[in-house]
């Protein structure tokens, strides 16, 4: 209960020190670990971080968006 793990769960195991060390484990599909890279994540906090602060703008056409993009 403590450890929150359910049927199905996937489990690391090790022994350290002579202890049976039993850690719970996610598996990330290798095509999607580059989310979960320390470069993203932090891309990630920043662009949180400027939609908090109201640092986005909405282009109402298309047009309006080439421009504010630098496009047009």
């Amino acid at each position: 209960k403590k450890l929150n793990l359910q049927v199905g769960d996937k489990l690391d195991v090790d022994i350290k020190d002579g202890k049976l060390i039993i850690t719970p484990v996610v598996i990330i599909p290798k095509d999607q670990g580059w989310y979960y890279t320390n470069e993203w994540q932090t891309m990630e906090k920043e662009a949180d971080k400027q939609l908090k602060e109201g640092g986005t703008k909405v282009a109402e056409t298309k047009e309006e968006l080439y421009k504010d993009l630098g496009l047009g």
